[in-house]
């Protein structure tokens, strides 16, 4: 008579070797995770700075981007077509093109950094399109700059750089040295 199964030795090997590729795997993808989410979000704020421009070209009016709340873009992003020329969002006149919410915990904006200037400060949060897509300062001057994102417990970061002309691009700063990429 042959006996079919498994000796708890046999088992006790197999959970062992199991045990040891988990902890081995768990950490690569809670990384994988993380860095996800920053090219996610990243990717998303370039996506609402392009359409920011587009509605602007489309409706020939000042559109704008602004952090949702608090002046914080961690909260999140707002983009208006500003009809009634106040420079402000006011939800009776204006016109919501996109609204999102806050951005994962993981993931943070950079501010106080000399490569993310003018859109992380709490002084100048907004980025303006003018009914030609240029990018625009309040008293109607060219702007550029550039918002970075990172994750907590890496050192991985995405740049979102703007030019004075209004087109926006992703960057890789650790890869991409061009001072395209250093705005």
């Amino acid at each position: 008579m042959i006996q079919r199964g498994f000796t708890l030795i046999e088992v006790m090997v197999v959970v062992a070797i199991v045990a040891i590729l988990l902890s081995i795997a768990a950490p690569n993808l809670v990384a994988f995770q993380r860095n996800s989410e920053l090219r996610s979000t990243a990717s998303g704020f370039l996506a609402a700075v392009q359409l920011a421009r587009a509605e602007a070209m489309k409706r020939g009016v000042d559109t704008y981007m602004i952090p949702a709340s608090g002046g914080n873009w961690a909260n999140g992003w707002i983009v208006f077509a500003d009809t009634d020329l106040d420079q402000a969002l006011n939800t009776a006149t204006d016109t919501v093109i996109m609204q999102t919410g806050a951005i994962a915990s993981k993931t943070a904006v950079v501010t106080g950094s000399a490569n993310a200037t003018a859109f992380a400060d709490g002084s100048s949060g907004y980025i303006r399109f003018n009914g030609g897509g240029f990018s625009m300062a309040k008293d109607n001057t060219f702007r550029s700059g550039a918002i970075e994102f990172s994750v907590t417990g890496s050192t991985e970061t995405r740049r979102v750089v703007l030019n004075n002309v209004g087109r926006a691009r992703l960057c890789d700063p650790a890869k991409d040295t061009t001072t395209a990429c250093q705005q």
